[in-house]
Parts: structure tokens; sequence; C-alpha cells
């Protein structure tokens, strides 16, 4: 684990450590949605870490995810990284593969299947189509 990463688990987990054992369907939104915000680019990540990580369940991870987003975490997961994919496409002039590591994918070909699946187009196309408009 790099330090950067390091870091942000340790501040991650300590902004959750002092919840109240108590909370409201809304509180345990915000706190697995804020999780998952500030750690959907790491690759393990699931309904079990995020519940190890904030202290819940992970049906509730999964009840609160389809409660609040009408869908399972894993699209719920697969949205927030093709939004990051399109921005970082847009936006920079990292490679894809380099993307595919940043935004969370373990590898490429399943990144270039899940963007394909997305846009109807590779990750490659789609950034060559947008510099010629």
């Amino acid at each position: 684990m790099t330090f950067r990463k390091k870091v942000l688990r340790e501040v991650t987990l300590s902004s959750y450590e002092k919840r109240p054992q108590q909370n409201s369907n809304k509180d345990d939104w915000t706190l697995i949605s804020d999780y998952i915000s500030r750690n959907y680019h790491d690759s393990n990540i699931n309904s079990s870490t995020i519940a190890k990580n904030l202290s819940l369940n992970t049906k509730r991870i999964n009840d609160c995810v389809k409660a609040n987003m009408q869908s399972t975490l894993k699209v719920y997961l697969n949205d927030l990284r093709m939004r990051e994919a399109i921005r970082l496409l847009l936006e920079t002039e990292l490679q894809v593969n380099q993307i595919a590591y940043d935004i969370g994918y373990s590898t490429v070909s399943h990144f270039n299947r899940v963007f394909k699946s997305y846009k109807n187009i590779s990750p490659s196309e789609f950034r060559k189509a947008k510099y010629k408009e």
C-alpha cells in the first residue's frame, strides 16, 4: 500500500470511528456514499470491505445502495468509475491503461469492456472522436 493510500485510509477510517451507534437510514447512506466516493479507485472495494470499514453489515450496505441509487453496488461503482474515466479521457493526456488502473480496474481489458458497454465505443475511440469535435 502506497503512502498516499495509507494516509487516505487513516483519514477515512478516523472520520467514521466517531459516528454514533444508532444512525438513521440517511446517516448510513451518507457514510456509505462518502466512503465509496473516496475509495472507488480501490479495485478491491466491495460490500464486505465497506461494511468492515464502516462497522455495518453487508446487507445494510447493499440495501442502502439499492434504496438510494436504485441499482446494485457493482453498477453504482461502475457508474462512478465511468464518469471519472470520461472526465480523464477528455481533460488529460493519461494513457488509457493508466486511467483504468487509477479508477479501480485491475485489468485494462475489463475496463475496455465496461467502457464499451456504457458508451458503445472503446475509450481510445472515444478520446479520438472528442478531439475531432
